[in-house]
């Protein structure tokens, strides 16, 4: 019986730079050798930096952008060997709420044929089944029979995130990629999106990928969690042990930063040194020893691997697996 709804192994997605005369002069290695694994019912939070290949993960996985290489099992289905028709079969599978809902619906379809659309697609429905089943996805979402006939421009923010979450869920996926679902919201409408996300993985047996930089959201509402730092995972493990006891340098310094919300504790943080290298030309061995305070010799000329440190936490630290 498989237990990960999502496996994925040493996926890599290069850009290559161009140079004018000379064509391709080098490559950004936005994800490089990224390992992952997702169990059924679990919502998983990917933390880092802006520009540290969240966001190209969730996409690639979704074959929305094409890997360089790797392996991706979804339900243990490789989705890298799936062309065509196959390909568009597992889609309905899998599915993604996007950053920014105004960005992501259409401002000239209806609220009715925005959630319409993947059932036209990818189902043989009556126009009367098409309707009960979109009123439906409303109804789960918290929207009414009135938002049918609405322009998106017409709803709020947080309206509108909800069409997009019912738009997500029209096919009864198994698997949601959700990019910052809350970060282009006002706070007030954040905690509100949380938890509709959270009762519906609840309610219909959903796995997430939760891609987020708000250190909160992902402490509020993600199972396990995963660090990511130029392209790589640094470290991995159940949001309550990251949380309580982080192991990786990187981890701890970018967790110490997250603002806490009581004027009476005063928080002893120091900013990391050096500025983040550039995706062009990573520094040799571990990538992130030219901002680490702990770095040694051996962070120069070799790179640490995602190595399991117990059961359920793995490190990429030659620190940490030395100490071990």
């Amino acid at each position: 019986m498989i237990q990960n709804i999502l496996e994925v192994r040493q996926l890599k997605k290069y850009f290559p730079v161009k140079g004018g005369l000379w064509g391709t002069v080098g490559y950004v290695k936005a994800l490089d050798g990224v390992d992952l694994e997702i169990s059924k019912g679990q919502i998983f939070g990917l933390v880092g930096e802006s520009g540290c290949g969240k966001t190209t993960l969730g996409r690639c996985i979704l074959r929305l952008i094409e890997p360089t290489g790797g392996e991706i099992l979804l339900d243990g289905v490789d989705l890298m060997k799936l062309k065509h028709n196959a390909l568009n079969e597992a889609r309905r599978n899998m599915q993604i709420v996007y950053q920014n809902p105004f960005l992501s619906l259409d401002p000239r379809m209806r609220i009715r044929d925005i959630v319409a659309e993947p059932l036209k697609t990818h189902r043989n429905l009556s126009e009367s089944q098409i309707f009960d089943r979109v009123l439906q996805l409303l109804r789960l979402v918290g929207l009414e029979e009135e938002h049918m006939l609405k322009y998106p421009h017409e709803l709020s923010g947080g309206q509108n995130q909800r069409v997009a979450v019912a738009r997500a869920l029209a096919l009864e996926p198994k698997f949601v990629v959700l990019d910052e679902p809350t970060s282009a919201l006002d706070v007030s409408v954040q905690a509100q999106i949380l938890n509709l996300l959270k009762n519906l993985q609840r309610t219909l047996a959903l796995s997430y990928l939760l891609i987020s930089h708000d250190l909160s959201v992902v402490q509020h509402v993600s199972d396990r969690l995963a660090v990511m730092y130029l392209g790589k995972i640094v470290e991995t493990g159940s949001s309550e042990e990251i949380w309580s006891k982080p192991l990786h340098p990187y981890t701890t310094a970018l967790f110490s930063a997250a603002p806490i919300p009581d004027p009476d504790i005063e928080r002893q943080y120091e900013p990391l040194r050096g500025e983040v290298p550039s995706l062009t030309s990573l520094p040799t061995g571990c990538r992130f020893r030219t901002r680490c305070p702990l770095a040694f010799e051996k962070c120069k000329v070799e790179e640490p691997p995602l190595t399991s440190i117990s059961r359920t936490r793995s490190c990429a630290c030659h620190l940490i697996a030395e100490q071990q």
